[in-house]
């Protein structure tokens, strides 16, 4: 039996392309179906303002990239594990001490 290798940048996968390590980031909105069966219209423009002006940039400036987004969920890459908690931090911030269920 051939011996375990370590996984780091630049090793090749059995594909043939390279490893890297990454951390993972999922986030949603809390009451997302609530708001959107009060008022789906502004509920989704919020909802994209907000992924384009606080989250986007916030997954960037910390190096991050937003890999996917789907309804309330964005799922993003960073890094590294302190990458993507910033990032997370600093895409929280603007919602501190907001009610519940509000978005924008």
């Amino acid at each position: 039996m051939p011996a375990a290798s370590s996984i780091s940048a630049g090793t090749p996968t059995d594909s043939g392309g390279p490893r890297r390590l990454a951390a993972i980031a999922f986030a949603d909105i809390a009451g997302y179906s609530i708001l959107m069966s009060e008022d789906e219209t502004g509920t989704h423009q919020r909802w994209m303002a907000l992924l384009a002006n606080i989250i986007r940039p916030g997954a960037e400036r910390h190096r991050g990239r937003i890999v996917k987004s789907t309804g309330d969920g964005v799922l993003a890459e960073f890094p590294s594990a302190l990458d993507a908690w910033s990032g997370r931090a600093r895409s929280r911030k603007p919602f501190i001490g907001r009610k519940p269920h509000k978005i924008a």
